[in-house]
């Protein structure tokens, strides 16, 4: 049997479905690697950031604690500069 021949239509349809097929795949392939690298960039954030999140947790609960003993001595020293005797010796504990 003989071949038949294509046209130059049905010939430039293929080629065109071929590249739009090819187009696709590296489209597909591109996506998945993008979401990929996002996976991976969210996860090491999250790792990240946890054990930075913690840290400055601690970090404000000691500010914190540093803070009310200053107040408490501030305040000491507030209630010695009130009394008629004037405010207590440093380095001595008033009580």
């Amino acid at each position: 049997m003989a071949r038949r021949r294509r046209s130059p239509v049905s010939r430039l349809l293929g080629n065109l479905s071929d590249d739009a097929k090819g187009f696709v795949d590296d489209l597909t392939a591109r996506a998945r690697e993008a979401e990929g690298h996002a996976r991976d960039a969210v996860r090491h954030t999250v790792a990240d950031g946890g054990g930075e999140a913690d840290a400055d947790r601690r970090e404000v609960e000691e500010l914190s604690a540093a803070l009310a003993e200053m107040t408490k001595r501030v305040n000491r020293l507030a209630e010695g500069q009130g009394e008629p005797g004037g405010a207590a010796a440093p380095g001595k504990a008033s009580g």
